[in-house]
């Protein structure tokens, strides 16, 4: 049995019977097998950033796909790789303005774009070896792995600048959208006791928060009980006593008290008022707007920064209907009276205030 020069078994007739790893993969790869491949990685990846609902949901999300494009390897895999890095950065981009959040224009980096291959024609034939040879030359002269690594490493510095300035602002829709449709079987994946480090942790994080609770600590969070936290979905935590929701967070967000528990002791959250035309809506699960807030009927008592927890009171009413998170400072929002003020979290009727008690 004959062997080609290329290192190729040839049986008779010159036939191949056998080809190297290498040889196999370069002549599979043909510009309809590229695009084919990058259409499936983007859309996984694409799939993380539209399952985001947080700055660190994004950001983990980007670094994903900072991580896969370091997997990639060879040379032809650099070209799929600055396409899939160019679509992801535009992506990256409107998920960006979205939040009205720029970048300084001086540390813009553009990642270089690739020109798109020609469509393949129905006879189009595979390649052969030399072909791929001549399209590897080409390669050449698009930026190579380590220029790609750079620019993502570059803009991962910048996102982490952007998301240190959105930290307060960062969007909590996952709250809402859980307690909205919450269902112990469904969105608990955990409950179970707490370290006493954990515990004593947590009750500090919440008397500092609510100080005004002090002289109620000990009814529901006493020292010496352990203390119950309920994991759920989205990195969401509710701290119990004797199986009834009291607290809960997001990641290292703010504790929030129940509304069950903040109609108990309503004097130890900061409140705001919405007028009578919000009540509706808010009751529904929607964001307050700056006019509901700034009308006759709305009112901001005292100053307060953007990240702060509110109670939301309605006009004419006693109790809180609703607990969500500042925006933007009472300042803020006295002077630009547009846009969202409050993201809300947990409002009555909800299915957080439905539920009465965790296992």
């Amino acid at each position: 049995m004959a062997r080609a020069h290329d290192g190729e078994e040839t049986g008779h007739g010159g036939r191949n019977i056998h080809r190297p790893k290498r040889a196999r993969e370069e002549l599979s790869w043909s510009p309809e097998a590229s695009q084919e491949l990058l259409r499936l990685r983007f859309r996984t990846l694409r799939t993380r950033f539209d399952d985001a609902e947080t700055v660190a949901d994004v950001h983990e999300a980007w670094g994903v796909v900072a991580a896969r494009l370091n997997d990639m390897e060879g040379m032809e895999l650099d070209l799929d790789a600055v396409k899939c890095s160019d679509q992801l950065t535009r992506l990256r981009q409107q998920w960006q303005e979205s939040n009205t959040a720029q970048l300084h224009e001086d540390d813009q980096y553009e990642v270089p774009i690739s020109p798109e291959p020609a469509p393949a024609s129905p006879q189009q034939e595979m390649p052969s070896a030399r072909q791929v040879d001549v399209q590897a030359v080409e390669v050449e002269e698009f930026p190579r792995q380590d220029e790609i690594m750079r620019a993502l490493e570059k803009r991962s510095r910048q996102f982490e600048r952007l998301a240190q300035s959105l930290e307060l602002q960062a969007p909590i829709a996952a709250l809402v959208t859980m307690f909205k449709r919450f269902s112990v079987d469904e969105h608990v994946s955990t409950s179970s006791k707490v370290k006493s480090s954990q515990q004593r942790s947590i009750r500090s994080k919440v008397l500092e928060q609510y100080t005004d609770l002090e002289p109620y600590a000990e009814m529901f969070m006493p020292k010496k009980a352990p203390m119950v936290v309920a994991k759920c979905h989205n990195h969401i935590q509710i701290v119990l006593h004797e199986g009834e929701p009291l607290f809960f967070n997001q990641r290292d967000g703010p504790f929030m008290p129940t509304l069950k528990l903040l109609h108990k002791v309503p004097h130890v959250m900061k409140k705001v008022r919405a007028d009578k035309g919000a009540i509706p809506f808010v009751l529904s699960g929607a964001n307050v707007m700056c006019p509901g807030l700034t009308s006759a009927g709305g009112d901001m008592p005292e100053p307060l920064e953007a990240g702060t927890p509110v109670a939301i009171m309605a006009e004419g009413k006693e109790h809180a209907m609703a607990i969500g998170i500042l925006t933007m400072s009472t300042d803020d929002i006295r002077n630009k009276n547009k846009g969202v003020a409050i993201e809300m979290v947990h409002f009555l009727g909800d299915d957080l205030w439905t539920c009465s008690h965790i296992d």
